[in-house]
């Protein structure tokens, strides 16, 4: 019994550590009436949109109660309003350049939570932990290639100056705006994202 609560223990501990395309969560159906919202569901949500911020060029978020503890810490509102914010900051930056990979932000079942009036609810939960999912990897939104250097959380993807000539472009090709190498005949217009 020992063993696998370490291998457990390390293996919570590399799931936070990759970017994983869909997060293993703990107790996966939350019921209405059955299922007590616990701290691990709290802390599982801000280590998904962590993992997901860092992967896209943000930075982690900085939480209110940095440490949510078992039987120390009331989950509140903010909580809520902190994860939404975290994972809303993706879905913003990056929803233009690939809505596949990135959808939009989410309509929640109660947009605006009040402190003392709107009740915790399992959807609060399963509507973030969906969103969490939802956000794909920053290789499939912003695959590098010769004229696409990755993920910026204020440019969306990063993409070379147009007209640049890297050298996997050969001599007859240069990048467009959106990070296409595209023929030297290409005439650069106005660039801005999608």
């Amino acid at each position: 019994m020992r063993k696998l609560s370490v291998f457990i223990l390390i293996l919570s501990a590399i799931s936070r550590s990759f970017t994983l395309p869909l997060y293993a969560w703990t107790d996966a159906t939350v019921s209405t009436g059955t299922t007590m919202i616990r701290a691990i569901h709290i802390n599982e949500l801000r280590w998904t949109a962590d993992d997901k911020r860092k992967d896209f060029g943000f930075s982690v978020y900085s939480w209110t109660d940095p440490t949510i503890s078992t039987g120390t810490t009331v989950i509140r509102k903010t909580h809520f309003d902190e994860i939404r914010t975290a994972l809303s900051d993706i879905n913003i930056a990056f929803s233009t350049w690939c809505a596949s990979v990135v959808p939009s932000t989410p309509t929640y079942t109660d947009s605006t939570l009040t402190a003392g009036t709107t009740r915790i609810k399992t959807n609060h939960v399963l509507e973030l932990r969906a969103q969490a999912d939802g956000i794909g990897t920053c290789a499939s939104c912003c695959p590098v290639t010769v004229c696409k250097t990755g993920c910026n959380a204020v440019a969306g993807c990063t993409v070379l100056a147009c007209g640049s000539q890297p050298a996997g472009c050969n001599f007859l090709n240069k990048c467009d705006c959106y990070g296409n190498c595209v023929s030297n005949t290409y005439q650069c217009p106005n660039c801005s994202p999608l």
